[in-house]
């Protein structure tokens, strides 16, 4: 340990992110749909959004939602989202899109346990589509 440093407060750039994702990771069955939401605390001014897979610029994707209408598992990644506003940018933490040819019929704490703990790290999210 150190001998009593002191600590400096950097405005603007505090300990939580202000740039968020919901879901904040996903489980999801080949063929559904996912949904992820953008949110920006206190933004100063209009807001411009790019969202990116695995790092990679997803073309046209600059709301502050993207959703995956029909999931396959050549959608999985890791997803994130930047946004800036009239003042800096803001990069969000991943979201981690699981994308199974068949969920099991466990439950979400099952799918949690089987995600690695995904749950833990920001709740787990299963939707599925309703047959017609």
């Amino acid at each position: 340990g150190g001998a009593g440093g002191q600590f400096e407060w950097v405005q603007g750039a505090p300990a939580v992110h202000r740039l968020r994702i919901t879901p904040g990771s996903v489980i999801t069955s080949s063929g559904s749909a996912v949904d992820l939401v953008a949110s920006l605390s206190n933004p100063t001014g209009a807001i411009t959004y790019q969202w990116y897979v695995n790092g990679q610029e997803i073309s046209g994707a600059t709301d502050s939602s993207y959703t995956i209408a029909d999931a396959q598992q050549a959608d999985e990644g890791a997803y994130h989202v930047e946004a800036e506003d009239e003042q800096r940018a803001f990069s969000s933490p991943i979201v981690a899109v699981n994308v199974w040819e068949n969920v099991p019929a466990v439950g979400v704490l099952g799918l949690a346990l089987l995600a690695g703990g995904a749950a833990l790290a920001g709740g787990v999210y299963v939707r599925r589509r309703g047959r017609s």
